[in-house]
């Protein structure tokens, strides 16, 4: 209501930002439809972090054509390239342990190859409310060897650990109260490193990995296609090192800082 009132007052340009939680869950609760419906008559402009985000708060009412896909924009400069020529059996996942990073299916994933004969070696990186089930499970499907809870993670070891590591898993899905992903802060640093990534089909996701392109993309929630994936980079190493330079060369293109921050300022300009 201030806001609105200070715009009302001061005539000044109005920008909303929106981040996930916002889109997603927010209107579910009381009072936050009328909120949004108000605020949809007066903002200029509204940024989203990917095209799939657009879609969504398009559908809350707000006007499509004031709609900016702003994404995540990173000082690529400062992290290192490494090219991949072929993939081994140490995979890595890094997130909170919330329902929408996946993490049960990539366990599931870990059990489907050892039952396949294919040993892999699963580090998670993250903590979270989920983790002591996710412990259960890995014991329930015999897997405790094959994987291992690193817990909460400094930011400076994972990127040390991307380097370290063959395969970065994000098989990320639509939890239940709706809460879902943009484009995964994880993801657009793994690509820039130049490991090979498995993502799942989910948000804004598909924006970023294209299937056989700059990594491997499977159906959100299915275990056997992630396990699949995983063994489609093992048995096929030549796939590997276009997939590892696409990658990095997407982040380029799409989430370079100096890019988004040209993007933000003309659309700033163009409402002053």
């Amino acid at each position: 209501y201030r806001l609105i009132g200070l715009k009302k007052a001061t005539q000044l340009p109005f920008i909303v930002n929106f981040y996930g939680y916002d889109v997603l869950r927010l209107p579910k609760e009381f009072g936050w439809k009328s909120r949004y419906k108000r605020l949809s008559n007066f903002g200029d402009l509204y940024f989203v972090g990917s095209a799939d985000m657009k879609e969504n708060v398009a559908d809350l009412g707000f006007p499509k054509d004031k709609i900016r896909v702003l994404k995540l924009g990173m000082n690529l400069d400062e992290i290192r390239f490494e090219q991949r020529q072929s993939a081994g059996q140490k995979l890595m996942m890094v997130g909170r342990m919330v329902e929408k990073k996946g993490f049960k299916y990539a366990i599931h994933a870990v059990s489907r190859l050892k039952n396949d004969g294919t040993n892999v070696q699963l580090d998670l990186y993250g903590d979270g409310t989920l983790r002591s089930q996710l412990e259960t499970l890995a014991e329930k499907l015999e897997v405790t060897e094959n994987v291992v809870f690193h817990g909460q993670t400094d930011n400076d070891v994972v990127f040390d650990e991307l380097y370290k590591h063959d395969i970065l898993l994000v098989p990320s899905v639509q939890a239940e109260d709706g809460d879902r992903e943009g484009i995964p802060q994880t993801t657009v640093e793994g690509m820039a490193t130049g490991i090979p990534v498995i993502a799942s089909d989910h948000a804004g996701l598909p924006e970023l990995v294209d299937d056989q392109e700059t990594g491997l993309l499977v159906p959100q929630g299915d275990a056997d296609a992630l396990a699949q994936a995983v063994d489609q980079y093992l048995s096929n190493p030549e796939i590997v090192p276009a997939i590892s330079k696409n990658g990095r060369e997407r982040v380029e293109q799409e989430h370079h800082i100096n890019k988004q921050v040209q993007k933000a300022e003309e659309w700033y300009k163009s409402v002053l």
